[in-house]
């Protein structure tokens, strides 16, 4: 439940080994410990979905389970994108088990442990197969259902099988996942997320969340490339990353080229980049294989994948200055700044200097920063802050009106015409666009 919360459906099933219907008083003590056990992390975790949520089950504001419940029921068994028995086949095997047991299912510690096992597994899938992205859309295979595997497989392993045999299903099993092993699945993911997304029938906008479609008031919305890609046998995860493992490795123009002719093409022509990649940007979405592709977000090797932890630095920036804990941002925006020296994170650094009423360290640091830095838009956004601070209205509304069309839909747009006293007080303020999960939880 702590690392899923859907898992709360699940999660019981795990106590019916402990069920002995020959010894109550004995049932009744495992279950009340078992119950006492979980009893605290459980409050935690539910304190903190009300705390950060605002109730339970809040992480995803929008979430809907509108996919057709058989179509998803068959997809994750058996389809040819993320069928449960096409990843992991010994799952035949765990069926075999269960037909061996079937005399003391109920009255066998190891009989109950199957029930609970194949139960949890039938309860991840009932769940899945009806959620609006039932692919679980990034990663290898039926993800939203692999947290069954552990409980399962105990049982594979104990199906009446020769050794040779049962050494030859798990080789099988991990030949047929391989290749995530080979393409690591971001890059995958990165790809089909910046094809076209697709247009949605006006019939079916409700089926799928504000965070799944994109698109302005008054057009036609779009979904993410996932919900039709994954209905696509022809774009099998088989295919698809074996032949995004061949394309990475040509050279940075072959891959821009390659990148437009998706192994799908002919079946899906709509799901293509909306236009051709530069070859860097080609290399951008899809590096060059390596191993340990994990380490690329603690490397400067790696393009865009190398700044996992300065985007998460800036983050804590930011945040910090929407909790006005101003002696942790100064410190934080210093650090990020040490590390990169960015628009965005000068930008941070000022308005962080402008709160802590530091003017003159920040005129400082103005005066360091070089001429590609100093253009970021957010900068002039902080200066005239500045200049509104210090009563110079037509200084901060000629700074702020140079970058207007950088934030549009954002309340800059509003203060450039608006009194000084109407701005709002600071840069995260003036320049956030507004939540569409919070419109969504208006309309609801």
């Amino acid at each position: 439940v702590l690392a899923k919360s859907s898992l709360v459906l699940a999660a019981p099933l795990t106590l019916l080994p402990l069920l002995d219907a020959r010894r109550p008083a004995r049932t009744r003590q495992a279950l009340l410990r078992a119950g006492l056990g979980a009893a605290a992390p459980l409050a935690v975790w539910a304190a903190f979905e009300v705390a950060r949520f605002g109730r339970l089950f809040g992480g995803y504001p929008d979430d809907r389970f509108t996919h057709p419940w058989f179509d998803g029921m068959w997809r994750l068994l058996l389809g040819p994108n993320r069928g449960f028995l096409l990843f992991w086949p010994a799952m035949v095997l765990v069926a075999w088990t269960g037909v061996r047991l079937r005399r003391d299912l109920l009255e066998s510690v190891a009989g109950r442990a199957w029930i609970a096992a194949v139960l949890v597994f039938l309860a991840q899938l009932a769940v899945a197969a009806g959620y609006w992205g039932w692919h679980g859309m990034e990663g290898w295979g039926p993800r939203l259902i692999l947290s069954a595997v552990p409980l399962l497989a105990p049982f594979a392993a104990l199906a009446p099988l020769p050794r040779w045999g049962l050494a030859a299903v798990v080789a099988a099993s991990l030949l047929i996942n391989l290749p995530p092993l080979l393409q690591h699945p971001t890059p995958v993911a990165t790809y089909i997320m910046n094809l076209r997304w697709p247009p949605l029938k006006p019939a079916d906008v409700a089926r799928y969340p504000f965070y799944a479609t994109s698109g302005a008031e008054g057009e036609t919305l779009t979904v993410v490339p996932f919900e039709r890609l994954e209905t696509l046998p022809g774009a099998n995860p088989w295919r698809v990353y074996f032949w995004l493992w061949r394309t990475s490795r040509l050279g940075d123009e072959a891959l821009a080229k390659a990148l437009g002719t998706p192994p799908w093409r002919d079946s899906a022509p709509h799901l293509v980049p909306a236009a051709e990649w530069s070859p860097a940007e080609a290399r951008q979405v899809v590096p060059p294989p390596r191993a340990g592709f994990l380490g690329r977000s603690l490397t400067g090797t790696a393009g865009r994948y190398a700044t996992v932890y300065l985007d998460a630095l800036l983050d804590q920036v930011i945040r910090a200055n929407q909790q006005s804990r101003i002696e942790r941002a100064l410190d934080l925006s210093a650090r990020r700044l040490d590390l990169r020296r960015d628009g965005e994170a000068a930008a941070w650094r000022l308005e962080t200097l402008r709160r802590a009423g530091r003017a003159e360290a920040a005129e400082a640091l103005l005066r360091t920063l070089p001429r590609e830095v100093r253009a970021h838009p957010l900068i002039n956004v902080v200066l005239a802050l500045f200049d509104r601070d210090f009563g110079e209205e037509r200084r901060a509304r000629a700074l702020l009106g140079s970058v207007a069309g950088a934030f549009a839909g954002t309340p800059v747009s509003s203060a450039v015409v608006s009194p000084l006293a109407d701005w709002p007080a600071t840069l995260d303020a003036l320049t956030r666009l507004p939540r569409r999960d919070a419109v969504v939880g208006r309309e609801r």
